[in-house]
């Protein structure tokens, strides 16, 4: 499921024993269906837009710190992947015998991970994020980035509530 079909899905609420639509497109299903009909539901957690949005601002953001030479080799779409080989989110599909690995990356996207997942899973990021600056650069200025870092990571949170 992309994002954007998460968007458009379903919304039901509980009352009881009984589902009610609660968005408008399942307004328009129900509407749709003949009395009787078995209908076949996959429940997928509720994820918060604006977090995942605000998510990708922040590691723009993060982005926009590092040198030219690292972002000449790693493009700002690829970012967000690159942190998720640093954390070890993924896992090995297949090794190869010259000791190379066929990986597959922990999905973010909204089917894959609920809310809770997510939030922790930002979290878990710093501490990489962090150790990148303390390699490009030397310890006064990579304290300095990452107490900018600290400051737009609060503002992140902040646009949340």
């Amino acid at each position: 499921m992309t994002d954007k079909e998460y968007l458009e899905s379903l919304e039901f609420e509980v009352g009881g024993e009984f589902l009610f639509p609660s968005n408008d497109p399942a307004k328009r299903f129900i509407s749709e269906q003949k009395l009787g009909k078995k209908i076949l539901l996959k429940e997928v957690s509720q994820r918060d837009t604006k977090f995942h949005k605000a998510y990708f601002d922040f590691l723009n953001t993060v982005y926009s710190y590092l040198p030219i030479s690292f972002k000449q080799r790693i493009p700002k779409n690829l970012f967000y992947i690159f942190l998720k080989e640093l954390q070890g989110a993924y896992k090995v599909i297949y090794k190869f015998k010259n000791g190379s690995e066929m990986k597959e990356y922990i999905s973010i996207s909204f089917s894959k991970m609920t809310q809770l997942q997510f939030e922790e899973y930002v979290r878990n990021q710093l501490p990489y994020i962090y150790d990148l600056f303390y390699t490009l650069f030397d310890k006064k200025v990579a304290d300095s980035i990452i107490e900018t870092i600290e400051e737009d990571y609060k503002k992140f949170l902040m646009r949340l509530n």
